[in-house]
């Protein structure tokens, strides 16, 4: 698979607010995400997606510093770490605590990570077809 390419001028730095540990909702589900800082050209986070009974899914992104933008490298896994999603999207808009990435024509077209208060961390996730869900995360 090809990674989409960015036309945005962009370096790790840019992404800062999203560093730290997060915990919030997604619908009925339960979100936790922890974004470590940037080092050597990459930032992390393991995402834990929850029910009241059981992990419904775990997920890994990295973004990379990649030709003077910012690529963002997504698997999501089931708890028994058996591969589901695996894709690689492009940096496509950035504004001051607000980066939206794409990747056109995949399960996931669009995540978009948006800080309007400092103790919040918004997450859209645009579905193939264009349907957005949010996960609305506090600071822990």
């Amino acid at each position: 698979m090809s990674t989409p390419q960015s036309a945005v001028t962009a370096n790790l730095q840019d992404l800062e607010f999203m560093v730290g540990p997060w915990v919030g909702g997604l619908g009925e589900q339960t979100v936790e995400e922890d974004w470590r800082p940037a080092k050597a050209g990459c930032m992390s986070t393991m995402v834990r997606l929850s029910s009241a009974s059981a992990i419904d899914l775990i997920e890994l992104i990295s973004i990379r510093e990649e030709a003077d933008s910012l690529q963002l490298h997504l698997r999501q896994f089931t708890p028994k770490l058996e591969l589901v999603r695996s894709q690689e999207m492009a940096l496509d808009a950035l504004e001051d605590k607000y980066a939206r990435f794409v990747a056109p024509d995949a399960g996931i077209e669009a995540l978009t990570y948006r800080q309007p208060e400092a103790e919040y961390l918004y997450v859209d996730v645009t579905l193939k077809g264009g349907m957005v869900v949010t996960a609305q995360l506090k600071r822990r």
